[in-house]
């Protein structure tokens, strides 16, 4: 979120500016959003949700007899469920950082070692933290996608659901390359603020 994004990613990048950032990282996945609303997801949003009160009780199906504080239980026990699983998933791929550094050497990549950035693909917030601020490009390049955790947190998340992870990827996929041309077209047009 942007907490993370203003309070960590840029000081930790060492990067003074902030609105173009910020459109970077939010204003391009939203208007891609709204691209993709009026595009190729338009139809998507004229079929009924799979549950709503309204239609339910117009088709005769009766509502959850569960008491507000039997439905408050459930959702903090599903909300510890999910924290627990996504904190599994980052200690894990956590761990997995510890791989490439064990069996392999590190050589050099667009200023820093190949570990860092083996570390950002794998877990994205470790990897920033090991990068610092010796590659910022490719540190914002890497964000959108989000590494190979956030991937695996968002399909145990999904898992249950007719959402696609194939799709998701392939829009994390497109959104890094629009923000590659992001920031070419900023360096191109001003490049004495570029990585400030």
């Amino acid at each position: 979120g942007p907490v993370y994004f203003l309070s960590f990613v840029l000081p930790t990048l060492g990067l003074q500016l902030k609105a173009p950032y910020l459109l970077g990282m939010y204003g391009l996945p939203f208007a891609y959003g709204i691209f993709l609303r009026y595009t190729v997801y338009k139809d998507a949003f004229h079929t009924a949700p799979s549950y709503c009160p309204t239609l339910a009780a117009a088709e005769g199906v009766a509502p959850s007899s569960d008491t507000l504080l039997d439905t408050l239980d459930d959702s903090i026990l599903s909300g510890l469920y999910s924290i627990s699983k996504l904190g599994g998933y980052m200690i894990l791929f956590n761990l997995l950082n510890l791989v490439p550094t064990a069996f392999f050497h590190p050589f050099s990549i667009v200023g820093t070692d190949s570990g860092a950035l083996i570390n950002c693909l794998l877990e994205i917030t470790s990897g920033i933290s090991r990068m610092g601020n010796r590659a910022p490009l490719l540190v914002l390049l890497l964000l959108p996608f989000g590494g190979f955790s956030c991937l695996a947190q968002t399909y145990s998340m999904i898992k249950e659901t007719d959402l696609s992870l194939k799709s998701y990827v392939l829009h994390k996929l497109i959104l890094t390359s629009l923000t590659l041309v992001y920031y070419c077209l900023w360096y191109l047009l001003f490049p004495t603020t570029f990585l400030l």
